[in-house]
């Protein structure tokens, strides 16, 4: 492994370390900000395999909100008319 995935990971570990908690699977309703500084994230009831999860509130202080895997998913990739076959995923510059 090499390249991005290795840096993500890396970042990942050092996240942990310093008690960062990632959150999947967790689609944002609503983020609260109070004197332009972020307070909490309000993220609905939702089901993931099967199992239900309740709304939650989680306040921090900071927040990051990503949305992601465009870019590493093929099958949108190719939906989206940016790659057309496998020789030219490596052509794609983000």
């Amino acid at each position: 492994m090499g390249g991005g995935k290795a840096l993500v990971n890396a970042y990942y570990r050092s996240a942990e370390k310093l008690g960062v908690v990632i959150r999947y699977n967790s689609p944002v309703e609503d983020i609260e900000v109070q004197d332009g500084r972020f307070v909490a994230a309000v993220i609905p009831e939702r089901k993931i395999n099967g199992q239900l999860y309740p709304a939650e509130r989680i306040e921090a202080k900071s927040c990051v909100l990503a949305a992601g895997g465009f870019e590493s998913n093929r099958e949108w990739l190719r939906e989206a008319g940016v790659i057309m076959n496998e020789a030219s995923i490596h052509q794609i510059i983000f």
